[in-house]
């Protein structure tokens, strides 16, 4: 469920309503590509890059729950299944194991980290896709396939996650580039 969320940056309904029928496979001369295909806000399709790591981790996940794999054919079948039972889960149910994960992940930090600990118990479904665009930008994602990726009608939106980007590579600049005899931190 973690890596589906970070890896997609989908939203929480997107990715309940996500199944095995979504997932799409294109053949280039280079290798294949999967692709998940999802209805977002307005109802707008768009289809999101699946990765090699993430396609294995879905069919693990499937196959434990006895589900056939990704082009496998059958029925379609949710990429999130229940905790307990057949099925997918709902968006509430979804939210409410999140939510009961980073509260206890929490509690196990609480001890070492408080401050990790209090910013972890606050955790929303939203920071997952805020995770996902933060760190597709720095790690150089052009800002066009992460707006694509995300859903957003506006570049202006996805725009605001370059922020903390900018704010993290002036903090960092700042501390470890100065003229000789200023006092550079290592």
């Amino acid at each position: 469920m973690l890596t589906l969320a970070y890896e997609t940056g989908l939203r929480l309904g997107e990715l309940v309503g996500a199944t095995t029928a979504d997932l799409v496979r294109e053949t280039l001369a280079d290798g294949d590509l999967w692709w998940l295909r999802v209805r977002g806000k307005g109802d707008k399709p768009r289809e999101v890059p699946v990765s090699e790591a993430l396609l294995r981790a879905i069919g693990r996940e499937l196959a434990a729950r006895g589900a056939p794999l990704p082009g496998a054919g059958g029925p379609p079948v949710p990429l999130i299944g229940k905790l307990r039972g057949e099925g997918g889960l709902t968006a509430s149910g979804l939210h409410r194991a999140l939510v009961g994960f980073a509260r206890s992940a929490a509690e196990a930090l609480a001890g070492t980290d408080p401050e990790g600990a209090a910013r972890l118990a606050r955790v929303t479904w939203h920071w997952l896709r805020h995770s996902y665009a933060s760190h597709a930008l720095e790690a150089g994602v052009p800002l066009e396939a992460v707006r694509e990726n995300l859903g957003h009608a506006s570049l202006a939106t996805t725009s605001r996650y370059i922020t903390a980007e900018r704010a993290r590579r002036h903090r960092e600049t700042t501390r470890r580039h100065r003229a000789p005899g200023e006092g550079v931190e290592e």
